[in-house]
């Protein structure tokens, strides 16, 4: 049986703080424990809790009748991650969802899992062509997540789980400073040859942003 896939480059995060030089930061999975702008987050050293019984629809195989059922139930454990440890919850934000819905259909359709598509952009690239870092921020962050597995591998909870035992990843779930998301899922594998009906994409944007 194959584990769920993620990134070899991990979760990505960048970091800016206005006015002044806007600062980049390279991807967060060689800076554990650090954020960029020097800002400290919190890594637990205990192991994460399961999954909890809480959250509806999180054993659901993704399909077209159940992707709307399959992104709240992603969304409800990753906000049970967050609060277990004393996080804020993260607030679905249609603007990030739209952008990663288009990117998770992109990726299964083009048989590509990157998060730099073959065409040179980027997840910033992606949440900048929307209004959502528009209007005068003095400072704003964002990430991103991205996995894909078959079967029952492919339901909310085994993706989430396997975004926690993963460092990079874990960090953007966990990243205290984020506020916001927008979770994109499609049916459908970014491999050719693997079985596409069975198969989901899933891609978790975050972000924050203050005025």
């Amino acid at each position: 049986m194959r584990l769920p896939i993620l990134t070899t480059a991990a979760a990505l995060t960048l970091a800016v703080a206005l006015p002044g030089a806007a600062q980049a930061a390279t991807p967060t999975a060689q800076l554990p424990c650090v954020e960029v702008l020097l800002v400290s987050i919190s890594c637990p050293q205990s192991p994460a809790p399961r999954a909890g019984q809480a959250c509806p629809g999180r054993h659901l195989a993704p399909s077209a009748a159940t992707l709307a059922r399959v992104r709240t139930a992603t969304h409800c454990l990753i906000n049970q991650q967050r609060t277990k440890r004393g996080l804020k919850k993260l607030k679905s934000v249609t603007t990030l969802q739209r952008v990663a819905t288009a990117y998770a259909k992109r990726m299964a359709r083009e048989d590509f899992f990157e998060h730099t598509s073959p065409d040179g952009g980027t997840f910033l690239s992606r949440i900048k062509r929307t209004s959502y870092l528009r209007g005068g921020l003095s400072r704003w962050s964002v990430g991103e997540n991205i996995a894909w597995a078959t079967g029952e591998l492919a339901t909310p909870e085994r993706i989430v789980r396997a975004w926690m035992a993963s460092p990079g990843h874990k960090r953007n779930i966990l990243n205290s400073r984020f506020t916001e998301l927008g979770l994109g899922v499609a049916v459908g594998a970014p491999e050719a040859g693997a079985d596409a009906a069975d198969a989901a994409t899933y891609v978790n944007e975050f972000g924050e942003r203050r005025r």
